[in-house]
């Protein structure tokens, strides 16, 4: 028998009518697995900016290393927050709070503080070790014996705090762990209900046919479709997607 790849996308929009609790259950997969994509993204960053933050703290102010490091720490917290809180509509949101312990709890409700009242808008932020995460003023050198007077405005911005990212990280790796679990049962369940679909003739090989699918044509390139094909099967792998010189999708 030749092995073909089936789009899980396609059936799940071929069957949503005459089975919907299949529809549904790869619908729950697919938005879970991106959830976890977003989480993976965040873990690669705060890892990357826990290496680099020495750097980043002795830095220049408007350094590479530092501009580097506070992208990096917005990003990460973005990240976490739409895969731990925020809703879209373009995927199912799960609320996965009830599953955290307090501590965990805690370290949530402090990333989306921060991501709410100083990341994704502007705020002070929950402060950390005395001082808001912005801080803005407007001051004036005045001359008291009825000289001049020069009115000038000044700002503090945190670069990073190595506490917060300690904490941040340790919540992130939390959260994947938690998402991966579920992706695993969810996996088991949509393979189950496949299989059981085909045997007992609810899904017809014509429909399994008209999914099939060429994963060149999701990734955009040959390179990354091959190593999907041939990797092992088993576990997670990364690896980027060229779709043009200049373009990467990780």
């Amino acid at each position: 028998m030749t092995e073909v790849t089936i789009d899980l996308s396609k059936l799940q929009q071929a069957v949503v009518k005459e089975d919907r609790p299949l529809a549904g259950a790869i619908l729950g997969l697919i938005d879970t697995h991106s959830i976890k994509t977003d989480l993976c993204l965040a873990d690669d960053q705060i890892r990357t900016l826990a290496l680099e933050l020495d750097e980043a703290l002795s830095a220049e102010a408007g350094s590479p290393a530092q501009s580097c490091a506070m992208a990096l720490l917005a990003s990460a917290i973005n990240l976490y927050a739409r895969a731990m809180k925020t809703t879209s509509n373009h995927r199912k949101t799960f609320d996965r709070t009830s599953k955290l312990s307090g501590d965990e709890k805690l370290d949530h409700d402090f990333i989306c503080k921060l991501r709410d009242d100083a990341i994704a808008h502007f705020g002070p932020g929950p402060h950390s070790k005395g001082y808001p995460w912005h801080q803005d003023g407007a001051f004036a050198f005045w001359d008291s014996n009825g000289g001049s007077l020069q009115v000038f405005t000044t700002s503090k911005r945190k670069v990073a705090e190595r506490d917060v990212v300690s904490r941040i990280q340790r919540q992130i790796h939390r959260a994947l762990m938690l998402v991966e679990r579920d992706i695993q049962e969810r996996n088991k369940d949509v393979t189950g209900r496949i299989a059981n679909a085909i045997i007992d003739g609810r899904l017809p090989r014509s429909t399994l046919k008209a999914c099939e699918c060429d994963m060149k044509q999701f990734f955009g390139d040959d390179e990354a479709a091959r190593h999907v094909w041939e990797s092992d099967r088993l576990g997670h792998a990364k690896g980027t997607a060229h779709h043009s010189v200049g373009d990467a999708t990780p």
